[in-house]
């Protein structure tokens, strides 16, 4: 979690593991920032064109989150029983409920919860022998204090040499 100003206004950011849900069933919206116009219609009928930022505001203050980055935004006056919110995070919990014991120490030792996907493939390719050990454990340090690479690596043995 991390506080910041987000299009301008105070928002907290939530790490969470890029492909762990649908966020079509959560009601997130995807934020490119690339200033792309879209067209909306309102209830009369009638189409009122709006920037990407517009529509990402708006968004924000009716307290639905933005997935930005790696992140899922929600406003941060907006966060305090906020029904979507409330999914995102229950998304979460029932996702690191699934984990096994070894999924769990990797989630939670990450820097950033956006690769786990990545990084449990990686260590996936390495008990493969794709990876040697010195090549893995500097792959590791990228994403998790070095202590936690160790410790993580020490369940996992490669099943022939990696060449």
């Amino acid at each position: 979690m991390k506080k910041e100003m987000f299009l301008g206004m105070d928002c907290i950011g939530f790490g969470f593991p890029q492909g762990a849900f649908s966020e079509n069933e959560l009601g997130l919206w995807e934020y490119t920032g690339k200033k792309a116009d879209l067209c909306k219609m309102n209830a009369d009928g009638t189409m009122v064109i709006q920037t990407e930022e517009e529509w990402a505001i708006n968004a924000l203050v009716k307290g639905r989150g933005l997935i930005y980055k790696g992140y899922v935004y929600f406003l941060e006056e907006k966060l305090e029983g906020n029904a979507f919110y409330g999914q995102f995070e229950k998304a979460i919990k029932e996702f690191v409920n699934q984990l096994t014991k070894a999924e769990a120490f990797l989630y939670e030792g990450l820097f950033d919860t956006y690769h786990f996907f990545m990084v449990k493939n990686m260590i996936t390719l390495y008990s493969k022998g794709i990876f040697t050990h010195e090549q893995i454990t500097a792959k590791l340090e990228l994403y998790l204090p070095k202590a936690k690479a160790v410790a993580l690596l020490n369940y996992v043995k490669p099943s022939r040499v990696a060449v």
